[in-house]
């Protein structure tokens, strides 16, 4: 933070998620994975470094030129710019749709942050629905303000997962929740779950563990 960056004590990266979601993302393999993002910025960077491609549009011109600077060979940065008033114009309505339609393919992971004035993320919701492989997840940050996106994601039929707490760089708690398409199986990046940020390594089934894995079948 002092450096203007949300960075871990390793450097890497970290996503405006509540902490609880981010130890979550970090339990899969998404070695293979595509997201698209509403909303670039740090967490670009941290999915860059995890997933095969991120795309990510970006409503704020001066945000987009300097992540074009940074970012990875496998990341995609798209300009949609928004003007930023307080009562939407036929011309700004225009630039929500253009926003919320720049995502374009199938995405495993679908991110639904970024712009949020004049229910923008309500739309994003709408339009990312047909854009979600069957085998993935949307993430909706600040869904405990955001009540009824994350109804209407629920009664599309994905199952939802909330994660509250502390947020990296903030104040306050909040809650980013995740909503998993009924066909969900994302590989683990390991022993899963990992050793929470704080936690105490210990393993109480080591010996049963050690025989579930020498049983498994190995997979191609």
């Amino acid at each position: 933070m002092r450096d203007g960056e949300f960075r871990d004590r390793e450097k890497n990266y970290l996503p405006w998620f509540t902490y609880p979601a981010i130890e979550a993302i970090k339990n899969w393999d998404l070695s293979e994975k595509r997201v698209f993002e509403y909303g670039a910025g740090f967490s670009t960077l941290f999915w860059a470094s995890r997933v095969r491609e991120v795309v990510s549009v970006e409503h704020n011109r001066a945000w987009y030129e300097k992540l074009v600077g940074i970012a990875p060979p496998n990341v995609r940065l798209i300009l949609a710019p928004i003007d930023e008033i307080e009562n939407p114009t036929d011309e700004t309505l225009e630039q929500f749709k253009s926003y919320a339609g720049a995502i374009d393919g199938c995405f495993q992971i679908i991110v639904i942050d970024g712009y949020a004035r004049s229910r923008v993320r309500y739309q994003c919701a709408e339009t990312a629905l047909s854009h979600l492989d069957a085998n993935g997840l949307i993430i909706l940050d600040n869904s405990d303000w955001l009540p009824a996106s994350a109804m209407f994601l629920r009664e599309a039929g994905l199952i939802e997962a909330d994660f509250s707490g502390p947020v990296p760089g903030s104040n306050h708690s909040q809650t980013t929740s995740f909503f998993f398409t009924r066909q969900f199986s994302f590989p683990s990046a390991g022993r899963q779950p990992q050793m929470p940020i704080g936690g105490r390594p210990d393993n109480w089934e080591k010996g049963l563990e050690q025989k579930m894995l020498s049983e498994r079948i190995p997979t191609r």
